[in-house]
């Protein structure tokens, strides 16, 4: 199969507002979200949220109209139409495969702004498999496992129970819990502890937010439990942490 023509590659971190309200891109453009929220149509179409864990795919030509619901981490990639190309439509597409999709996206956060791809072909790279991901996905949509699994990994700091992933997955909660670690080789409890510590640990890197803050966008509401949560699973207080990356 023909690989998609990737032209550009830039990557926005916790964006609050687009710079503008309405753009037209040359080529059809992937916006791959990682967390927040965006609302958007497309021309005088009907108007769409997508949110971390989709995918909207903007024609070529056709005015984007949009709006951040909530500040949001995504790449945007321009593809060239081709057989490889998942094909526009109104509604974002959901990643079949999040484990996939988010690590895709952790790989491409650097990037600043990057066109001329056959010189960083690295980047390429995983901008195609998300190409490839978003045209897999539509073709076969995520089951209600990888759905949960995708609602985890967007909103780590949600208070939403296992109890509650389970019923919504249709699954009692000790099904759920055994699917969840037999896909992805971790109980839903324990991933959700290592996305809250790999979030509070970028946190205490790149903000001088304090700890009660920080625990706060992370998920929990004592400070003191989540300190004890965090020397537990990285060896280190925060302040260490945050001692340890300045240095």
């Amino acid at each position: 199969m023909e690989e998609p023509e990737i032209t550009l590659c830039v990557s926005f971190q916790k964006k609050a507002v687009f710079d503008y309200e309405v753009e037209t891109y040359l080529f059809d453009t992937a916006f791959c979200i990682k967390e927040g929220k965006i609302a958007y149509r497309f021309g005088e179409g009907k108007e769409n949220t997508a949110e971390g864990g989709q995918v909207i795919f903007c024609p070529a030509g056709t005015a984007f109209h949009r709006e951040m619901k909530s500040p949001a981490t995504f790449t945007m990639i321009g593809v060239a139409a081709n057989p490889a190309h998942p094909g526009t439509g109104e509604a974002p597409i959901t990643a079949r495969d999040p484990a996939r999709f988010f690590d895709d996206l952790d790989r491409l956060a650097g990037v600043v702004v990057c066109s001329g791809m056959d010189k960083f072909p690295i980047i390429a790279h995983f901008c195609r498999d998300l190409i490839y991901l978003a045209r897999e996905s539509r073709e076969l949509p995520p089951s209600p496992l990888e759905k949960e699994y995708a609602r985890l990994t967007a909103h780590p700091e949600s208070t939403v129970s296992v109890a509650a992933l389970a019923a919504s997955a249709g699954y009692s909660t000790a099904r759920f819990i055994e699917l969840f670690r037999a896909r992805w080789g971790v109980t839903p409890k324990d991933y959700l502890l290592s996305l809250r510590i790999a979030r509070a640990q970028m946190l205490l890197h790149t903000t001088d937010l304090s700890v009660s803050e920080i625990a706060h966008r992370v998920g929990y509401e004592d400070p003191l439990y989540f300190s004890r949560l965090f020397r537990r699973r990285t060896g280190n207080s925060p302040a260490q942490e945050r001692a340890l990356a300045k240095l």
